[in-house]
């Protein structure tokens, strides 16, 4: 930025002079010699007629006279005259370079003309006045050197001079000027060239004698006085002499009021005073320079940079937005400043933190003017604020491109810089990793201490990205001692906080809390006073030494006492914060002082009462204390303040029946729960819709429910229960969670032994939620009630169903198919169990049923006489299964192969060790004992076997103790007493409800009836074993004794 200075328009004034003196040379003759005599020729007459052209100034009229002439008569001896006169004619008439191609062969053709210096003046001025300043000054010296004490060598002294100071040969014009001033120091040109004196000497470096010339000039009041003053305000001003070039100033504006650069001079005083950052008079001086039409547009657009210097950017917005309308109105793509109007917009509102209409008018600069050197800066900056705007992709791109266009950018540290904070904001371990070595990069690479500090910064926040807050505290040392360091007020924040947290992360507390603590005390009213104040707290209660959290906090209600508390405070924002983040963090110790300090402190408050959720806070820190007590009476204080509130009374109620829970007062927690049912229970509707459980008070109305069928349930007070749990279910039947309830409520009848209740609920969970995960675990639980309740076949079918359907989660598919293989093997459908005990293994092969299906597909390839293939699997499981591991089925399994090897002395040792193993049900030991001693004819120790079955309470009514009072019936019978073991057959047929077992002892009944020769009595009852088991295979042979002994009727 330079002062705007306007050149004298001398030059004009000087040639009027000089072309009167040549004029009035012409006009007496005195160049064409003696008067012409007239003559009656064409000749004459055209030579006369183009000089009377000339003398009445017309010189467009005379130049073409003089050239038809001399091309009509170019032998004529007024020839050398008019070949002069041409010359000077298209002076007059401006045309410079076709006067110059006419004069200088007319010099070179008459050398010894008397007017040859006339001639080579006119020659050089032409030059100079075409801007050809070195031809000029050639032309200049040949004159002067030849005609030195000419009338016109005053003006070619000056010209000369001002030739060579404008192709900047300072020293040449100065020894010009001084020549003309020595020779002519009163002369018509002496004020012209002593101005001219002082810009060669300006431009020489010679300041002070510059500055002494132009106070000449001004001392003399003269021509040149007005543009000398600021001539001499600029150089002071490139001084850096601000003060000096402001006194010239106001000089000028005092002596040249009207003057026509006087609006010129207040727009350079208000650059001198925008360098020395007075703004507010830079404003002053170009508002009065805005008067000047010409200069209002620049005036203007300072004005506007002065607001941004002053970071009124509001101000400076509405001044540059107006000029940005009306360039887009007026659509003058020539028009001053545009571009850099719309970059300060830009920049402006970059600044006010409109990002995105920032971005809008740095990329308008770039479009409309890509190859200006602001759209360099404006590209960078555009993706400062698409940085800024959170469009991460645009930023990307933008810097690009940056990178692209300018790759030896100036500012490319700056850009880099941007780049590695774009990387950080993306996160991720190979963003951080990038955005680090950049921004390491940038900070080796400049030599600028602001470039260096913002590297840093950024940099320490990387670190702390990556959580290496040692790291990050290295690059925060430098700018915490403050060395050099140039930060700005949101930098110098940053700088606190990223220190503060940095120290907090390494378990520096005390360190973290000076950093929180120099923040406050140096904004006390930032924005993020609340958050920082909460760090200091969350530190403090960190270390764990609450007395000195509980120092701060009385700190505070010390000035509370004092002051008072507004209720936006940031310390009570703050002490909020810290309060939610102790108890985030379940440091429920912490969170009590800090919530029961912001109830203590709402006396202090305009409302006198502490808000509800810090009441809420204090008793949840203390009730996940187990303080329940404590709990309770602030819970109770929030409903003597806030019953009324849905927010925090039914919650409160909840929370107070859970406490009393936890003391033991079941009753008290009850009535709680009661009370919060009662109080908040919608009055105009008995069924609540769906989400009612998860929103407002009917929320906690479910969980008090639930909290109170599960109390009651465990105090055994199933009746109490089922009726919570009847009313929730009632209450909430569109609930998310309706079928987990029934499904709790179900189970807890099942645990209890209230199955046929519990099938009732089961039955309502599958036709309410039939779509539920929990109907095949219902569907499931109802098919194994049918099986106990002897249902085998609706059993068997609900089951099947399960085992089929794709609504069934894979356990119910496991836990059917295991009821199935049972069910079949009952049956005696013992392929069916084999093929059911093969899938089952097979997709479930770490069940928890695995060793009973193992024991029962054994069973039923015994049963299919498949001895070998069971003895293979059998000697697997027993080299897999440890003996304490063994279930009962797998003894008896052991058991069972060795017996139908007939290896009986292992099968009795292998029962021995079945009874002294951990497994239940002892007695089947006892039944294959009693086999095995059957098969030996050893028929009293048989019996004796069979009767520890028959009198074991765990086997009475089983089918094994059926099959031991079969078989115990059978030794008798092989003994050929019939008459016991008729008696004995017929207490497994009256006693036993198998019909498996019931078919063969009733038919042996009839047999022994038989052999007891009570033919009578073995066709009745041969007839009951016909009708009693039809499709057994004992009424088939009931039918053949029939026709042995007869149907009686013919007896």
């Amino acid at each position: 930025m330079s002062p705007t200075t306007t050149s004298p328009e001398s030059m004009s004034v000087l040639r009027r002079t000089i072309s009167r003196v040549l004029m009035l040379l012409f006009a007496f003759g005195v160049l064409a010699g003696s008067p012409p005599q007239l003559r009656a020729d064409d000749a004459a007459d055209q030579y006369n007629l183009a000089v009377g052209f000339y003398k009445q100034k017309r010189w467009n009229f005379s130049s073409e006279a003089f050239e038809k002439f001399i091309t009509t008569y170019p032998q004529h001896e007024k020839v050398p005259a008019a070949e002069l006169y041409l010359g000077l004619s298209l002076v007059k008439e401006e045309k410079y370079d076709a006067a110059r191609k006419q004069l200088r062969p007319y010099a070179e053709k008459y050398p010894d003309s008397k007017y040859l210096p006339d001639a080579l003046y006119q020659l050089a001025e032409s030059s100079y006045f075409l801007n050809d300043y070195e031809t000029a000054a050639a032309d200049f010296q040949t004159m002067l050197a030849k005609f030195p004490d000419h009338t016109l060598a005053e003006w070619g002294l000056t010209y000369l001079g001002n030739s060579q100071l404008k192709l900047e040969q300072y020293e040449a014009a100065i020894q010009s000027y001084q020549q003309a001033l020595e020779k002519f120091p009163t002369g018509t040109m002496a004020k012209e060239a002593r101005f001219g004196l002082a810009q060669a000497q300006e431009g020489a470096g010679q300041l002070d004698e510059a500055a002494a010339t132009y106070r000449e000039i001004i001392a003399a009041k003269g021509r040149h006085a007005s543009s000398a003053y600021l001539k001499l305000a600029a150089l002071e001003y490139e001084r850096e002499q601000f003060e000096s070039a402001l006194a010239v100033y106001r000089e000028f504006q005092q002596a040249f009021p009207q003057d026509e650069q006087i609006g010129t001079s207040y727009l350079n005083a208000g650059y001198t005073y925008f360098r020395m950052n007075n703004y507010s008079a830079a404003r002053d001086a170009f508002q009065h320079s805005a008067k000047s039409a010409s200069l209002a547009r620049t005036a203007n657009y300072w004005t506007a940079l002065c607001y941004k210097a002053q970071e009124q950017y509001a101000e400076a917005i509405q001044i540059l937005k107006q000029m940005y309308d009306e360039d887009r109105a007026t659509n003058e793509p020539e028009r001053p400043l545009q571009a850099e109007v719309v970059y300060h917009l830009a920049d402006a509102q970059l600044r006010l933190g409109n990002d995105e209409v920032a971005l809008e008018r740095f990329l308008e600069v770039t479009t409309r003017w890509p190859d200006a050197k602001i759209a360099e800066n404006a590209l960078h900056f555009a993706s400062v604020a698409a940085f800024q705007a959170d469009d991460l992709d645009k930023a990307a791109e933008l810097t690009a491109q940056f990178e692209e266009r300018y790759p030896e950018s100036q500012i490319g540290l700056s850009q880099q810089l941007l780049k590695g904070r774009l990387l950080a904001a993306r996160g991720g371990e190979a963003n951080l990793e990038e955005a680090a070595t950049i921004l390491r990069e940038v900070l080796a690479d400049s030599s600028l201490p602001r470039t260096q500090t913002l590297a840093r910064l950024h940099l320490a926040h990387t670190l702390t990205q990556q959580k290496d807050y040692q790291e990050a505290m290295a690059m925060l040392e430098p700018l915490l001692a403050g060395d050099g360091v140039e930060l700005h007020a949101d930098e110098q924040k940053d700088l606190l906080l990223l220190a503060g947290l940095s120290q907090k992360e390494l378990g520096n507390h005390d360190e973290a809390a000076q950093y929180f603590q120099q923040y406050l005390l140096k904004y006390p009213k930032d924005e993020r006073a609340a958050q920082i104040f909460s760090e200091l707290l969350n530190v403090r209660a960190k270390s764990g030494d609450l007395a000195v959290l509980q120092v701060i906090l009385d700190q505070l209600k010390s000035q509370a006492e004092t002051n008072g508390l507004p209720a936006d405070s940031s310390y009570l924002s703050g002490l909020r914060m810290a309060a939610e983040t102790a108890y985030k963090a379940e440091n429920w110790a912490a969170a009590e002082v800090l919530f029961r300090a912001l109830v203590d402190l709402a006396q202090y408050t305009p409302s006198k009462q502490p808000t509800g959720a810090d009441l809420s806070g204090l008793a949840w820190s203390q009730f996940k204390q187990e303080k329940w007590t404590e709990a309770i009476e602030n819970f109770n204080t929030l409903l003597a303040t806030h019953g009324k509130d849905p927010a925090f009374a039914p919650e409160a109620l909840l929370m107070v029946g859970r406490a009393q829970e936890e003391l033991g007062n079941t009753n008290e927690a009850l009535a709680a729960y009661a009370q919060l049912r009662d109080s908040w229970f919608p009055t105009d509707t008995e069924v609540l819709p769906a989400g009612a459980e998860d929103e407002g008070a009917t929320h906690f109305i479910y969980l008090a429910g639930l909290q109170a069928a599960r109390l009651l349930k465990s105090q055994n007070n199933y009746n109490g229960a089922n009726q919570v749990y009847g009313r929730l279910a009632d209450a909430f039947p569109n609930a998310a969670q309706h079928a987990e309830l029934l499904d709790e409520w179900a189970l807890m009848n099942l645990d209890a032994g209230f199955y046929s209740q519990a099938d009732e609920i089961y039955k309502r969970l599958v036709e309410t939620h039939s779509d539920s995960g929990l109907a095949d675990n219902a569907k499931l639980s109802l098919a194994e009630s049918q099986l106990l309740a002897g249902e085998r076949g609706e059993a068997k079918e609900a089951f099947a169903e399960l085992r089929a359907s794709e609504q069934s989660d894979p356990k119910v598919k496991e836990a059917a198919t295991f009821q199935l293989i049972g069910i079949a093997n009952s049956d005696r459908e013992f392929n069916e169990a084999i093929e059911l005990a093969k899938e089952f293994l097979n997709r479930w092969p770490e069940s928890e049923f695995r060793t009973k299906v193992e024991t029962s597909f054994l069973e039923a390839l015994l049963e299919t006489d498949q001895e070998a293939r069971a003895e293979e699997i059998l000697t697997n499981l027993e080299q897999s299964v440890a003996p304490e591991d063994r279930s009962t089925e797998l003894w008896i399994l052991l058991a069972e192969v060795a017996y139908r090897k007939k290896d009986y002395p292992a099968a009795l040792s292998i029962l021995e060790q079945f009874r002294e193993s951990n497994a239940d049900r002892k007695y089947f030991a006892d039944e294959m004992e009693g086999r095995i001693y059957k098969n030996q004819a050893r028929f009293d120790e048989a019996r004796t076997a069979f009767q520890r079955v028959l009198t074991d309470a765990e086997a009475r009514k089983t089918p094994t103790g059926a099959k031991s009072q079969l078989m115990l019936a059978d030794t008798y019978f092989i003994q050929k007493d019939y008459q016991t073991a008729q008696k004995e057959y017929y207490k497994l047929f009256l006693s036993w409800p198998y019909d498996e077992w019931q078919a063969p002892a009733l038919f042996q009944v009839a047999r022994c009836d038989e052999l007891l020769n009570q033919p009578e009595q073995a066709r009745i009852t041969y007839k009951k074993v016909i009708s009693e088991f039809p499709e057994s295979k004992y009424s088939e042979q009931a039918r053949e004794r029939l026709e042995v002994v007869g149907d009686g009727a013919n007896e």
